[in-house]
């Protein structure tokens, strides 16, 4: 009897990067542009560049970004976790039906 090869899902998901990925993405990038540009403005002590500019960057890089990266991971999961399955429905080969136990199809994943 031979047996079939089940292929195996990648160890590390795929980064698939959507349209709502890249949309939070660019949010975080202005976030970070805004946020270096208020700390180039004025004498080191003006208050757009001591309090405003850390408050923006730290939401675009511990918000956002992260944000960004993880937005539909859960749906990409799923969709791994489904194509794993054995096929329960396949035909029999050679037109018999062998009974199956638990044992053999746990080898089988």
């Amino acid at each position: 009897m031979k047996s079939k090869k089940i292929a195996k899902p990648p160890i590390l998901p795929r980064l698939e990067l959507g349209r709502r990925n890249i949309l939070i993405f660019s949010i975080g990038i202005l976030f970070t542009i805004a946020g270096f540009s208020l700390m180039t403005i004025g004498p080191w002590d003006n208050p757009l560049s001591r309090t405003w500019a850390p408050i923006l960057l730290v939401i675009a890089f511990v918000i956002f970004f992260p944000w960004a990266i993880m937005a539909g991971w859960k749906s990409n999961r799923d969709k791994a976790v489904t194509a794993v399955e054995p096929e329960e429905s396949s035909p029999p080969v050679g037109g018999k039906k062998e009974p199956v136990s638990k044992s053999d199809s746990y080898k089988r994943r």
